[in-house]
């Protein structure tokens, strides 16, 4: 059930249990790189970053209030694990607003920071957030 897994995936990145049915965070810094001819470039400086994001367990999405709005419908989980250094990390399969699928990211630092990385072909985004 797609509302268990994010339900467990919150609980992971989230250092406070989570009461509601939307779990509510903050982005603080906001980094991009892109795919070019050459490959990848290299993640750009952070940026400073206050918007609102959230998770809405009823309906599978991931809602990021950006000037350009991004809503993310989250359509399968992609992998679980946890990295050599501790960080735990759960990634899903999405459908974007405009129908460009992607990866979401969630990963939870073993020194308690939390980041969502949203991944296309083409583009990665990062943000740095802290639950509300």
């Amino acid at each position: 059930n797609m509302k268990k897994i994010i339900a467990l995936l919150v609980a992971i990145i989230a250092t406070m249990t989570v009461n509601a049915q939307v779990a509510n965070y903050r982005t603080t810094k906001f980094y991009t790189r892109e795919n070019t001819s050459r490959g990848w470039t290299k993640w750009s400086s952070p940026q400073s970053s206050n918007l609102l994001l959230q998770i809405d367990f009823d309906n599978d999405y991931v809602y990021i209030g950006s000037q350009y709005e991004q809503l993310y419908k989250i359509t399968g989980i992609k992998d679980q694990y946890t990295t050599r250094e501790g960080d735990k990390i759960v990634e899903f399969t999405f459908i974007d607003q405009d129908g460009d699928r992607g990866t979401i990211s969630l990963t939870s630092r073993e020194y308690g920071a939390s980041q969502i990385y949203i991944r296309f072909n083409n583009v990665n985004w990062c943000y740095d957030v802290v639950k509300l």
